[in-house]
């Protein structure tokens, strides 16, 4: 029989961490990913499980330790593997604390886990949708941008991290559909509408969240069952598409200047707390360590754009994702800036998509980052 702590923690797995990210690897990245967080907050932490806001069978310890076991075995503790995850975790920590001090932060006093949007509000006293990340510290030194963004909150001496890791672009915002409508300039709930409908009219009534119903429709033996969720699926796919469609259509009719305000809004909008990013490059195809990365989220990808002019959107274009283009200022090349992908998730019976937003050239040998956006790189 299980024990209590497991079925809470497969149910937080399965609620948090088993959506898959388009273009991705599915649920083991996802995996990778949040372990990579847990463990870069615990060294953030004095080499403790950080602080959080979560009920007994959810905090930091003890889903590190299932999602640990998952990934490395029961006696994961004794694994190479793990011990080289701890020490990439430890490293990424020393350079977080050295990026924090040089740009007049202090030292760490106190780091909590601040996945979910409660968390931030519970740590901060303030509401703030925008901010997303993964981490919050508190640090010896106010900084004055803190001070003057913060508006007498518990947030002077405040920063948040984003942790990510892995070979490809970062996936740096998830949007939903509200937000997907505020960049198109359209209301794109109609879609969403329309596969609901298909959605109900194909599941069976009873308890059980749409997912677990979807899946027993999948994998059940009745072709009845089967074509159910055959018309799930490709009603997901075409609202996907579509979401797709008229978000392209939307973007193509924008200037420069508002495609800029559209990518670093969607990327990087405004939030009162400083926001950084710890990320870890890995090998595309050994996935070993090649080298880390911290640096301002706005500073960082306001520096991007600003190497690129005539940004655009082709609409003619049926790509299954939404590319803005632009040319480099000094070569001239035509480069992709942006790209949006439009997703599911890897739930077909999910009445609304997601969005997955990368900047595909940020990595490109003619885009330079200095002070202006504190990038530091290190091995």
């Amino acid at each position: 029989m299980k024990s209590f702590l497991n079925f809470i923690n497969e149910q937080y797995l399965e609620e948090e961490y088993l959506l898959l990210e388009a273009g991705g690897a599915g649920a083991a990245a996802d995996t990778k990913g949040k372990l990579r967080e847990l463990e870069v907050g615990q060294h953030l932490n004095g080499g403790v499980h950080m602080h959080s806001y979560r009920a007994e069978g959810k905090t930091p310890g003890e889903i590190h330790h299932t999602l640990s076991a998952k990934t490395h075995g029961d006696s994961y503790k004794k694994t190479n593997t793990y011990k080289k995850s701890q020490k990439l975790a430890s490293d990424a920590a020393d350079h977080i604390r050295a990026h924090l001090k040089k740009f007049g932060h202090g030292d760490i006093k106190r780091t909590v886990w601040t996945s979910q949007p409660s968390d931030h509000h519970s740590e901060t006293g303030h509401h703030d949708e925008n901010n997303s990340a993964d981490l919050i510290v508190t640090t010896s030194k106010a900084h004055k941008r803190l001070v003057e963004a913060a508006e007498k909150t518990r947030s002077e001496n405040k920063v948040a991290i984003s942790v990510k890791t892995g070979s490809g672009s970062v996936n740096y915002s998830n949007p939903g559909v509200k937000s997907l409508s505020k960049m198109a300039g359209k209301n794109l709930n109609h879609h969403v509408e329309e596969h609901k409908k298909t959605v109900e009219s194909n599941l069976p009534e009873g308890k059980g969240g749409s997912h677990e119903k979807y899946k027993a429709l999948r994998d059940s033996t009745h072709k009845e069952h089967q074509s159910k969720a055959a018309e799930i699926k490709h009603s997901s796919e075409k609202m996907n598409s579509s979401v797709a469609h008229d978000l392209r259509q939307g973007l193509a009719n924008k200037s420069h200047e508002e495609l800029h305000k559209a990518v670093s809004d969607a990327v990087a909008p405004k939030t009162h707390l400083k926001h950084i990013v710890s990320r870890q490059i890995t090998h595309k195809k050994t996935g070993e360590h090649v080298s880390h990365h911290t640096y301002d989220l706005h500073g960082h990808v306001h520096e991007y754009l600003s190497h690129f002019h005539g940004l655009h959107v082709d609409p003619s274009s049926t790509a299954s994702s939404v590319t803005v283009h632009g040319f480099h200022k000094k070569t001239g090349k035509k480069m992709a800036v942006a790209r949006v992908s439009v997703h599911a998730g890897g739930r077909p019976a999910n009445h609304s998509p997601r969005g997955s937003i990368v900047l595909p050239s940020e990595d490109h040998k003619d885009i330079h980052y200095t002070d202006k956006s504190e990038h530091m790189v290190h091995g």
